[in-house]
């Protein structure tokens, strides 16, 4: 709106009444507008620290090198390797997630090279590797033997994206985990930060888990200004996942329509979540 000079003093009044009264309407309109594009988003956040990571997996989108995704459990490794292969040429290939925590070498071996295991069904596609610090010392043999062998192997075409909840490098240099066998998969490397470390984008995570919670079939809920800043006193020790199953829950037993802080402040005490 405007008010043309010179003006009454009446239209002015009424003017700011108005926008005064619209306000928050539209910015709550405009919140649940964002929470509706950002729930398809595979990755969400918009703070510096996870700006870092999305430059980083543009970048290497558009390659065939192998990337090392690092970051605590539930902080969305697997989500940016799907990113990654979605906003790649392979895109229309196949995406395969292979775990190998704790598997022995022969079982590794299996999952790699026999024909029907994981790695060939990866072809043309790409081979996300999970849990990799948790390979055993055989295991680490069998992936560093497949990893040789990629050109010759019709599974070789696929390309490699690896996961680690703990840092590989500290690994390799504590004798816990092969440096060779490092060094050749973190080509590029990732960390996706804890979400203590991004308490901003709680706001928008909460929001849009919320819009996925009701596409699930969950009762369709808000959230105000007074839950976030509770939300955000959390050190998320779970991280993304944490969050989300939290709301999860609030939404399936709460009743109200508006979650608060009395809401939030409930389930935490039910769970026996402390804030800091």
């Amino acid at each position: 709106d405007y008010v043309p000079k010179p003006f009454d003093l009446d239209d002015l009044l009424d003017a700011a009444r108005r926008a005064l009264m619209r306000g928050p309407e539209a910015k709550t309109r405009a919140l649940a507008a964002a929470a509706e594009r950002e729930e398809r988003l595979p990755l969400i956040g918009r703070s510096a620290a996870m700006q870092d990571v999305y430059r980083i997996m543009a970048r290497s989108a558009g390659t065939d090198m192998t990337v090392l995704i690092e970051g605590e459990t539930g902080t969305g490794k697997e989500a940016a390797a799907r990113a990654i292969h979605q906003f790649s040429k392979r895109k229309n290939g196949p995406f395969v997630r292979l775990s190998l925590a704790g598997a022995s070498g022969t079982a590794a071996a299996k999952a790699l090279f026999e024909e029907g295991g994981d790695a060939l069904q990866a072809a043309g596609g790409t081979l996300f590797i999970d849990d990799i610090d948790a390979l055993t010392a055989d295991g680490q043999t069998a992936l560093e033997r497949f990893l040789d062998r990629r050109g010759a192997d019709p599974a070789g075409d696929a390309r490699i994206l690896a996961a680690s909840a703990r840092s590989l490098g500290a690994l390799a240099l504590e004798g816990a985990f092969r440096p060779d066998l490092y060094y050749r998969l973190a080509i590029v490397t990732i960390r996706i930060p804890p979400l203590r470390e991004r308490l901003e984008d709680v706001g928008d995570l909460a929001r849009a888990f919320l819009v996925r919670a009701k596409r699930e079939g969950l009762p369709e809920k808000g959230i105000d200004g007074s839950a976030i800043e509770l939300l955000k006193t959390h050190n998320w020790p779970g991280n993304v996942r944490e969050l989300e199953n939290l709301l999860r829950r609030v939404a399936a037993l709460r009743p109200e329509p508006l979650i608060t802080a009395r809401e939030i402040a409930g389930e935490m005490s039910a769970l026996r979540i402390e804030t800091t």
